[in-house]
């Protein structure tokens, strides 16, 4: 089934890292599902990817994982207003 079909969508995260740099990037990651899952939200775990190589030869593997679809909501409801335009703008703002 297509991404685009999916009656419920997938809310998906993925950094892609050199494979010198995978265990920095795991760990990024995982602090980043410890706060999702502080909030009662469910994730999958961690999967990698191979990638195509970058342009200078660098092996790279991307490193995802997704919002547990029935959790979809609650994730909107807490972090949508950081994705937002006006978010963004304030927070700029303030560091400025």
């Amino acid at each position: 089934m297509k991404e685009n079909d999916r009656k419920n969508p997938r809310i998906r995260f993925n950094i892609n890292k050199s494979e010198e740099e995978i265990a920095n990037g795991i760990t990024f990651v995982n602090e980043i599902i410890k706060i999702i899952n502080d909030f009662g939200i469910k994730t999958t775990e961690i999967c990698l990817y191979t990638k195509k190589p970058r342009k200078d030869g660098t092996k790279v593997k991307e490193i995802r994982f997704r919002v547990i679809t029935g959790d979809n909501n609650r994730f909107i409801k807490y972090f949508a207003p950081f994705f937002s335009k006006d978010y963004k703008k304030s927070f700029i703002e303030d560091m400025g």
